[in-house]
């Protein structure tokens, strides 16, 4: 509950696509396509926000406040802000990489 469902499933469908586009980049021509800038800000962002998300999750717990509501829109918003790097990232890679893929029939 503490984060929305469709901007994880987003993510996760990013991440599907470019581990494909990678698989066929390799499977067609050997190519291996690496990672750039903005797919490592986009797992920065997200290991930011678990990290964020678990601290304060703890501290709820710790100190036996009543803060979950607060935490829901915190890793709600954490979630979509993750969510636009994970999508912004993965349309420049795919943009960025879309000719190194050959499919063959």
């Amino acid at each position: 509950g503490i984060a929305p469902t469709l901007p994880v499933v987003m993510m996760i469908a990013r991440e599907f696509i470019v581990t494909a586009m990678r698989f066929l980049a390799t499977k067609s021509g050997g190519r291996v396509i690496p990672a750039n800038i903005f797919g490592k800000l986009k797992t920065v962002s997200q290991m930011f926000a678990i990290t964020l998300i678990m601290i304060f999750e703890m501290y709820i717990e710790i100190t036996g406040t009543s803060l979950s509501f607060n935490l829901n829109i915190f890793g709600s918003l954490l979630t979509w802000v993750c969510s636009a790097f994970s999508i912004i990232s993965g349309i420049i890679y795919i943009f960025e990489n879309i000719n190194n893929i050959k499919i063959d029939k």
